[in-house]
Formats: C-alpha cells, structure tokens, sequence
C-alpha cells in the first residue's frame, strides 16, 4: 500500500485558487421580534482548484434566472458540510454535493445563482 504523502504527489491537482468557506450560524443578536438571527461566519480560508462546469438558464415568475455551476477540488476536510458555502473572486458558491476522493481530496460541485439584470 502507497502512503499518503506517495498518493498526493501521484495525483498532481493544482490547488492555485483561494476560496472561503462560510456558514450561517445562530449569533446573540436579536432582530425586532426578539428572535436570534443566523451570522455569516467565515470558516476557513484554503486553497483549491475552482473551474467552470456550466451553465442554464430556467424561468421564474416569468424572468428567466441564469444558474453557473462550478467544480471545486480542495485537501480532504472532514469537517466541510453541505450547509455550508464558498465566497470565490465575488461570488456564492452553495454547496450541492460532496464526493470523498480516498480521504485525499474532496471533489465539491457548486451552483452560483447568477442575479439578472433589472
């Protein structure tokens, strides 16, 4: 069996965009109602390989919505979830699915909903 530091140099995945990892969390502030409302927080910061899948457009409420999807291959973080999101060069990133690739990498597919215009 390859150890770990073998199998990291065998896959050769550049790992050259910087991507934030935020989550909502129940903060102390209180809204007008007196209920304690949800905080961007960031996570972590990290490093990763961050590339365009494509692209569609569907029709809500008689506008058509572009959607951007995304694939994002970052070191293997046991901690990153599915309610969680990313912030890339401007831009959310909500987490759609999360694939272990042999507790090295984590192969992550993304959706950034595009606002229209007007």
């Amino acid at each position: 069996m390859i150890d770990i530091k073998r199998r990291e140099n065998n896959c050769q995945i550049a790992l050259n965009d910087r991507i934030e990892l935020w989550q909502l969390r129940l903060s102390n502030e209180e809204d007008e109602t007196g209920s304690k409302i949800d905080k961007a927080t960031l996570i972590k910061k990290k490093w990763a390989n961050v590339s365009v899948k494509r692209g569609i457009e569907q029709t809500e409420n008689g506008r058509k919505v572009p959607y951007q999807f995304y694939k994002i291959i970052l070191r293997y973080d046991h901690r990153i979830e599915e309610s969680m999101y990313f912030k890339y060069k401007g831009k959310e990133l909500n987490i759609k699915t999360i694939d272990n690739l042999d507790n090295l990498y984590l192969d992550i597919e993304c959706i950034e909903r595009i606002k229209p215009n007007g």
